[in-house]
């Protein structure tokens, strides 16, 4: 009771303090309305930085693990079309060591064979032998033939010539120039030709032309 007359006598002084209160708060209202203003505006834009930075952050991590993650795919890919690259080198080297083994192969066993080459060089000089053995033994019976044309026109001649000679030879009183001292050269042949003109002239053989002479 004693509280509540204490409350009732300085009830005035009370609504007094309240109005005033609100009167001093009115006085400052505006600019503590704008300090709260600007104070959310800072903090928002804190806010809206800190969120910044951390989404830029954020974007810096994913841009570097996509890039990372291009870069792998990009090194595996790289990786393969070199792997293909060489091995269709190698490939392509083995292949060509084949067919060059192959090409000597066949060319030494079809172009360039040494065997049949030898049996063909063989076959060459089988037939020089036998050209040069067939042209020899035509030369030497070309050489024969002429020898004896060349045998049989001599007699023709030495028969002609007995027969053209034949007062030459010795008669039963006159001794022939045929009949030389026996000191002279040709004393032991001079008999024989006397004798072979008297026998070509006693045959009477008739001597074939020899032509133009």
């Amino acid at each position: 009771m004693a509280a509540f007359a204490e409350f009732y006598r300085h009830r005035n002084s009370i609504a007094d303090k309240y109005f005033a209160m609100i009167e001093e708060a009115q006085k400052h209202r505006e600019s503590e309305f704008m300090a709260a203003i600007r104070i959310q505006m800072a903090w928002k834009a804190h806010v809206r930085r800190q969120k910044l930075a951390k989404r830029n952050k954020m974007a810096t991590i994913i841009q570097r693990n996509f890039r990372m993650h291009q870069a792998h795919i990009l090194v595996q890919c790289l990786r393969v079309e070199k792997a293909k690259t060489e091995r269709i080198a190698y490939f392509n080297a083995q292949a060509t060591k084949i067919q060059k083994c192959w090409r000597g192969f066949d060319s030494r066993r079809h172009v360039f064979d040494y065997h049949k080459q030898q049996r063909y060089l063989k076959q060459v000089a089988d037939a020089n032998e036998q050209m040069r053995r067939e042209l020899d033994d035509h030369y030497a019976e070309t050489n024969e033939n002429e020898r004896r044309e060349v045998f049989k026109k001599s007699k023709r001649i030495q028969k002609r010539n007995a027969l053209k000679q034949h007062h030459l030879v010795s008669t039963a009183a006159i001794p022939s120039i045929f009949q030389p001292p026996a000191f002279t050269k040709d004393a032991e042949a001079m008999p024989a030709i006397e004798n072979f003109i008297r026998n070509v002239n006693k045959a009477k053989l008739v001597i074939p032309s020899l032509g133009n002479r």
